[in-house]
């Protein structure tokens, strides 16, 4: 009766398998570790148009953001990026809009712009 209830031989070797160890993901420290502003691009371009060519001489500049990008993170990141001291960024949403050309219906896609004032007498190079 014992070789009933024996195991077999392919039961053991499964079981001396090893398993792989488990990575664990790096967790964030408040002071200098992995975050959420340190890993993502929150500026995509200077955004370039006749109102915001207006604002340089009020040292203004105007980009184009992400959608989850706040101003925070946006100041951060101008500042490391063109070494310049940003005084106060202001953000606004612009709804995508329903396009026809032709008989063929589309839609622009929606933006998010930063409008970024710097100190006096600092400016972005172009």
């Amino acid at each position: 009766m014992t070789a009933l209830f024996r195991k077999s031989k392919k039961a053991e070797e499964k079981k001396e398998v090893e398993k792989p160890a488990v990575v664990e993901s790096p967790k964030t420290e408040p002071s200098g570790g992995l975050t959420r502003t340190n890993l993502t691009v929150h500026i995509k371009r200077i955004y370039v148009s006749e109102k915001a060519t207006r604002g340089k001489g009020l040292n203004q500049y105007v980009f184009e953001a992400t959608s989850d990008a706040n101003r925070p993170e946006i100041k951060k990141e101008v500042e490391k990026k063109y070494g310049v001291h940003v005084l106060r960024v202001n953000i606004l949403n612009r709804k995508s809009k329903k396009v026809t050309v032709g008989r063929h219906e589309g839609r622009r896609p929606a933006l998010r712009k930063a409008i970024v004032t710097l100190k006096e007498g600092e400016s972005i190079p172009e």
